[in-house]
């Protein structure tokens, strides 16, 4: 690990830093390069981890220890600590965590890095220490004045000569140009006057600029005030308006920072976001919404704020599948972004008929239909998928369902995106305030479609097992960025389950729990709970914790690199170590019960078999049919 002076700040600087030093990527294609504080908090380390980029926890900040990353809490930072789950890679997007006081190995956006004892240390200066300086600084002082008047009396008798030259120059030019003495020294004067004059220009063109910016930020942080002021008065919740506040001083330290367009869609979340609590719970004051509105037109025109700077969907090769549906996203979200760029010009000079009139600039019942069709056709395979053989439901309909979802999602954003953009336009500086609130209509509609296509995630049922089964959250960036901005936590089971002891107890007949026999190295159920057979570990998987995956190892004295693996034909057994196929699973939630929750096992490496015990014959097998697997193949997950 090589000590360096900074961080990359973007994404351009960390892929350049990355082929310096010659990293590589993980399997999940994620490149491996880091740059990170030491342990000690003494320097900033870069170097290539060896290990998968991972899903970091919100609320920390990662650190390097001899090649290995630890975590430390940043919860109580005054600003910058990350509030979402990230994943390794994106450690650029979060300076604070990198941002260190080198003199007293803290982070400087701890409010408890200070320098305390430098403080304390002075007040032990003694009266000697104070003298001996003091002597110290008088001497020099002294040369100094004694060097001053000298050059100062030097300096009044070059200005002597120089007067003198000037005058006997004057008097040899007054014949052959006509001037007058008084007349010559009035020129000089003049030019001197104009040379002064000229650089005054200079300086006063300078401070203009100056006061320029400083009053473009002046006026932004004023709106930023006034705004918090104004939904702190209508908003009732003190969780709400404390959301709120963090996502208006995230969108200023973005423009006061100048960000670049590393992360549009961050800062494309920030604005939604707000606009998210407005619609929650403002609906029968959000005539009063006044000041945000304009706070929301400004930054909306900044280049942070511009779709144009967004991943377009045409550089994108996930769906050669859905060629139709492909195409009109596409061209729906070019549309999208002509309107973004238009609205951007909007300002109080505009006529009010243009302003009146904005919403037609959106083709509405087009996105309208393309959103309603996709949201159809993904619950239609969800829930009945149209690829059947004769082993059961097939994978490949969920696979494209999760497609789907995900392009709703992308649309989606950018939909809602426009739309909070024209009504803060409108509420501003339109005349008709009954397209303001038809506008309005239109953003509640999506917001209410968006939840309900989230359902198939957020609402988990046996039905939707073989989606959820195929659908990873961390694979698709898109849902994710929807959740956050429609403010959805998905509920990850992973931290509640980090290397415990457990037992996998059979739903059906609770009496009945999983076990590991010795000989045999079968899964097989049984009622001697009490056994150390029946003794499981979850062991995340590294960098799939968002996505509940996991190993099922024995907790068995002696048989602690055991683990439980799936064959392709549904057979499940005992080997004794991670490597192959099948020893992957993840963990399905299913919520109707959040205090004690059945959860479905299914295989990652065997998408459509789940977890499912055979009562005749004891034997834990996969299983592809849901009817089967609602009745025999659901389960509880205990303490030992």
């Amino acid at each position: 690990m090589a000590r360096v002076e900074a961080c990359p700040k973007n994404l351009t600087k960390v892929i350049e830093a990355s082929k310096r030093l010659g990293c590589k990527n993980d399997e999940y294609g994620n490149n491996q390069y880091l740059c990170l504080p030491n342990v000690d908090n003494t320097s900033l380390v870069e170097f290539c981890y060896g290990g998968i980029m991972g899903f970091q926890k919100k609320g920390n900040c990662v650190q390097a220890s001899k090649g290995n990353l630890t975590h430390i809490s940043c919860v109580g930072f005054s600003s910058g600590c990350p509030e979402t789950h990230f994943i390794t890679t994106d450690f650029y997007k979060y300076p604070a965590c990198q941002d260190l006081d080198l003199d007293h190995h803290c982070y400087k956006f701890d409010p408890y890095c200070s320098p305390k004892n430098d403080i304390k240390t002075r007040a032990n200066f003694t009266t000697t220490s104070i003298l001996a300086v003091s002597m110290g600084l008088v001497i020099p002082i002294a040369v100094l004045f004694v060097l001053y008047c000298y050059c100062r009396r030097k300096q009044r008798r070059r200005h002597k000569y120089a007067e003198d030259q000037i005058t006997t120059n004057a008097e040899y030019t007054q014949d052959k140009n006509g001037l007058s003495m008084t007349e010559q020294k009035s020129l000089l004067a003049d030019e001197k006057t104009e040379d002064l004059e000229s650089e005054s220009d200079e300086l006063a063109e300078s401070r203009i600029l100056i006061e320029t910016r400083e009053e473009k930020k002046s006026s932004l942080d004023i709106l930023r005030d006034a705004t918090l002021e104004e939904m702190q008065k209508l908003l009732e919740d003190d969780k709400t308006f404390a959301t709120l506040k963090h996502a208006v001083l995230n969108i200023t330290n973005c423009i006061d920072a100048d960000t670049g367009m590393d992360d549009v869609y961050k800062n494309i979340q920030d604005v939604l976001r707000i606009g998210t609590i407005i619609s929650q719970n403002l609906k029968s004051s959000i005539a009063e919404v006044k000041v945000t509105c304009s706070f929301l037109s400004v930054v909306l025109q900044k280049e942070q704020y511009l779709l144009k700077n967004i991943k377009r969907l045409d550089d994108d090769e996930n769906y050669s599948e859905l060629l139709h549906e492909w195409k009109s996203a596409v061209g729906l979200e070019e549309s999208l972004l002509h309107s973004n760029t238009y609205l951007t010009h909007i300002t109080d000079g505009t006529s009010k008929h243009v302003v009146d009139t904005l919403q037609n600039l959106i083709s509405e019942n087009e996105i309208v239909k393309f959103l309603k069709d996709l949201q159809s056709e993904a619950k239609k395979l969800i829930r009945e998928p149209k690829i059947k053989s004769a082993l059961g439901v097939k994978v490949e309909s969920a696979v494209l369902a999760t497609k789907l979802v995900n392009l709703y999602c992308k649309i989606a954003i950018l939909h809602s995106y426009v739309l909070w953009q024209v009504f803060c336009i409108k509420q501003i500086y339109g005349n008709d305030k009954s397209t303001t609130k038809v506008v309005f209509e239109m953003i509640e509609w999506c917001r209410n479609s968006n939840s309900e296509m989230l359902k198939c995630i957020t609402h988990p049922k046996v039905d939707h097992a073989v989606f959820l089964g195929v659908f990873h959250i961390s694979e698709n960036e898109n849902v994710q960025h929807l959740l956050q901005i429609q403010d959805i936590e998905v509920p990850a089971v992973a931290e509640h389950l980090y290397n415990r002891e457990i037992h996998i107890q059979w739903s059906y007949s609770p009496d009945v729990a999983l076990q590991m026999k010795k000989f045999s190295y079968g899964i097989w159920g049984t009622t001697e709970t009490t056994t150390k057979k029946c003794k499981f570990v979850f062991e995340p998987v590294e960098g799939r914790e968002m996505d509940d995956i996991f190993y099922i190892r024995s907790a068995r004295s002696g048989w602690t690199d055991y683990y439980i693996q799936m064959k392709s034909d549904g057979t499940c057994e005992t080997v004794q170590n991670r490597l192959g196929k099948g020893l992957k699973w993840k963990l399905l939630s299913l919520m109707s019960d959040p205090k004690n929750p059945n959860f479905i096992i299914t295989s990652l490496d065997e998408p459509g078999r789940f977890l499912y015990l055979d009562s005749r014959r004891g034997e834990i097998r996969g299983k592809r049919d849901l009817e089967k697997v609602r009745v025999k193949g659901l389960w509880k997950i205990r303490d030992c």
